[in-house]
Formats: C-alpha cells, structure tokens, sequence
C-alpha cells in the first residue's frame, strides 16, 4: 500500500473517531465533527497529499464516502447532507495542494 492509501485510511480512522467521542464537546457535540472538525481534517490531508504527490480523485471520494457511511451508521440519514461539509474541506485542500504542486515545478 501506498503512502496515499495510508493518508485517506488515517482520515477514515480519525473522522470515525471524532465522531464516536463527539459527546465529550456537549449536548449537540455531533455537530462539531460533522461540521468543523472532520472537513479541516479532509482538507488538511487532501491538502498535504496533492502537494506532495499531486491531485487524484480519492480526495473527493473516500471523505464523502466515509461521511455517509458514518451518518447511516452513527446518526440516521439526516445527516448525509454534512457530507457536501466534508467534500467543501476536501475540495480546498486539493485546490490548495494543486497550486503548491504546480509552483514546485511537479507538473505531469
């Protein structure tokens, strides 16, 4: 496995482990996750990643996918729009890693 596959199963790890400790945050401490802290993990891996390898579409598919699944499983379906939160944060860090990439000179 690569080193890319490593970065989204850390963000598969750490977005599910956010979640599940969401109550330590209070009463609606599942909103912390879902909103704030799940797409700055998204877009700082995304971001760190397309910097140092350039862009591929997992970003936009694995955050989004772990989302769902997360909201299906852990909270009920109306939940899944936090996922278009997540692909926002993605999104960002890749626009941010691609322009990192390209002033480096790493065009492909």
């Amino acid at each position: 496995m690569g080193p890319r596959w490593w970065l989204l199963i850390t963000f598969v790890i750490g977005s599910t482990v956010l979640l599940l400790v969401s109550s330590m945050f209070g009463a609606a401490g599942w909103a912390v996750p879902l909103l704030l802290l799940n797409p700055l993990l998204a877009l700082g891996l995304a971001w760190w990643d397309t910097a140092r390898r350039g862009f591929t579409w997992w970003w936009f598919l694995v955050p989004v996918v772990t989302s769902a699944v997360q909201a299906l499983i852990l909270l009920n379906a109306t939940a899944i729009p936090f996922a278009l939160v997540v692909l926002l944060g993605s999104s960002i860090g890749s626009g941010i890693g691609i322009m990192i990439h390209r002033r480096a000179g790493n065009d492909r």
